[in-house]
């Protein structure tokens, strides 16, 4: 029962390690596209955190709305509960899924009020 376990444990180790290796972001992937973010918004809520909005175009988006309209932006993310003011205006490199680009990844690192 024991062996069993182990190579069982093995085993998912070995596809969750496969699986990760394909969600590196820097790694370009076919169905992505890359955009120019910028913080729009940042400001400290009343409960003493943080909270800033991200604002993008989608230009290659192959999204569509439930009109049946093209999903290009502006596209806003909000960020809630943070522990650091983000500075606002700063632009960031990004990519999007193109299918679906509310999944993105930031390429490079927000700056915040020291």
């Amino acid at each position: 029962m024991v062996k069993i376990l182990k190579t069982t444990l093995v085993a998912w180790f070995i596809t969750f390690g496969f699986l990760l290796s394909g969600c590196s972001h820097h790694s370009i992937k076919p169905g992505w596209a890359e955009t120019i973010a910028t913080i729009t918004e940042s400001a400290q809520m009343p409960d003493g955190s943080y909270a800033y909005t991200i604002t993008f175009y989608a230009d290659k988006s192959t999204a569509v709305n439930q009109q049946g309209e093209p999903i290009k932006g502006p596209i806003e993310q909000h960020y809630f509960q943070q522990t650091k003011l983000a500075i606002e205006g700063q632009k960031l490199k990004m990519r999007y899924d193109i299918e679906e680009p509310i999944f993105n990844v930031l390429l490079e690192d927000i700056e915040f009020v020291e």
